[in-house]
């Protein structure tokens, strides 16, 4: 869901930030349905 992925998302912008990581992209995918994983999903 969207609030799991913003949650998941956060937590690691203030784990980066700890270790001065400050150029971080994220990109949304399921390996459970493999979404994203090999090709592009309209699902996400």
């Amino acid at each position: 869901s969207q609030e799991q992925y913003d949650k998941i998302k956060t937590e690691f912008e203030q784990f980066a930030s700890k270790l001065d990581v400050v150029d971080v992209s994220f990109i949304p995918i399921s390996a459970l349905n493999g979404d994203n994983v090999v090709s592009r999903s309209m699902n996400m």
